[in-house]
C-alpha cells in the first residue's frame, strides 16, 4: 500500500487520465445547450387539419416565425377579439386575408337599453312586482308538470325537435355569440374553395369556436359522429367538451354549404 502511494508517476499518470481534452463528438453534444438564434414558437393547441389547412388559437406577433413557414392566405378569424395591430401588420405585410366571422355586428345584435324613471314609478314598480311574483309562483307550479310531460311527449315522437329547440335556444339567449348556423355555413364555404389556401382556423384558445366549424367539416366528409365528437374533445383539455358544442355539430345542416367541385380541395372530392 506503501509502495502504490510512495510512487509520484503513478499519481501523475492518473492526473493527466483525467483531464483529457474533449472530443469531437463531446463538443458538438455542448454546442446542442446554446439557443438557437431563431425561435420557432407554433399558436396554441395549433394542428393540420388536412393538407394547407391547419387550426390553432388565438395567433400573435410571437407566432411570426414558424407562421412563415405555413405561407398562409387566409385566416378565418373566429376569435371575439380583435388581433393586434403588431400582427394585422404582419398579415398586411404578406396579403394574408382575415376573414372576421366571430366578431359581433352592432347592427345586427340587440343589446339590452337602459331606460331611466322617476322614484315613484319606480316604488309603484317594486309593489306591483312583488304581489306578481306571488301570483306567478301558484302558476308556475301549476303549469311545471304539464311542461314536463309535453316535453317527454315531444321527445319519443321527434327526438329531433329537443336537438333543435335545444340549438334555437343557444341563439336567442346568447346574442353575444357569434357562433351560430350561417357562421359556420361561411367558414365552410371558404374552406371548400381551395383559392383560399393555405388556410389557418383559429379562435381565442382553438377550442370550442374552432372545434365546432372543423366537426362540420367532418361531417361534410362523411366522418362517423363518434370519431367527430372524439376529434373535439381532443382539444377542450380536463374540462372536457361541451355537449352543447356536440349538439350544434350534430344538428348542422351540412345542405346549406355551397361546394364548386371544380375549386374544391383535392381531399374533399
Amino acid at each position: 500500500m506503501a509502495s502504490i502511494t510512495s510512487n509520484p508517476q503513478i499519481l501523475i499518470n492518473n492526473d493527466s487520465s483525467t483531464n483529457k481534452a474533449p472530443t469531437t463528438n463531446e463538443r458538438q453534444l455542448r454546442r446542442i445547450n446554446h439557443p438557437p438564434n431563431l425561435r420557432i414558437v407554433p399558436p396554441l393547441n395549433f394542428c393540420p387539419v388536412e393538407n394547407q389547412l391547419y387550426r390553432s388559437g388565438q395567433p400573435s406577433i410571437i407566432n411570426q416565425s414558424f407562421l412563415n413557414q405555413l405561407n398562409l392566405k387566409t385566416i378565418i378569424w373566429l376569435s371575439s377579439e380583435e388581433p393586434t395591430d403588431e400582427f394585422l401588420e404582419y398579415c398586411n405585410d404578406l396579403s394574408i386575408n382575415i376573414e372576421y366571422l366571430g366578431m359581433i355586428n352592432e347592427f345586427n345584435s340587440e343589446p339590452a337599453t337602459a331606460t331611466t324613471t322617476d322614484k315613484q314609478s319606480q316604488s309603484q314598480s317594486q309593489s306591483q312586482s312583488e304581489e306578481q311574483k306571488s301570483q306567478s309562483q301558484s302558476q308556475s307550479q301549476e303549469n311545471q308538470h304539464h311542461q314536463f310531460e309535453q316535453s317527454d311527449n315531444n321527445l319519443l315522437q321527434d327526438p329531433s325537435h329537443l336537438i333543435s329547440s335545444t340549438i334555437a335556444k343557444i341563439n336567442n339567449n346568447n346574442p353575444w355569440d357569434s357562433l351560430n348556423e350561417n357562421t359556420i355555413k361561411h367558414a365552410l364555404d371558404l374552406i371548400v374553395d381551395k383559392t383560399n389556401y393555405p388556410i389557418l382556423i383559429c379562435c381565442g384558445m382553438g377550442r370550442h369556436r374552432t372545434g365546432t366549424v372543423i366537426g362540420c367539416l367532418r361531417r361534410l366528409q362523411h366522418w362517423n359522429l363518434n370519431s367527430v365528437s372524439e376529434e373535439y374533445r381532443r382539444f377542450t383539455g380536463s374540462r372536457g367538451g361541451r355537449i352543447l358544442v356536440e349538439l350544434l355539430i350534430e344538428s348542422f345542416n351540412i345542405d346549406l354549404v355551397n361546394i364548386n367541385w371544380e375549386l374544391a380541395p383535392d381531399w374533399l372530392k
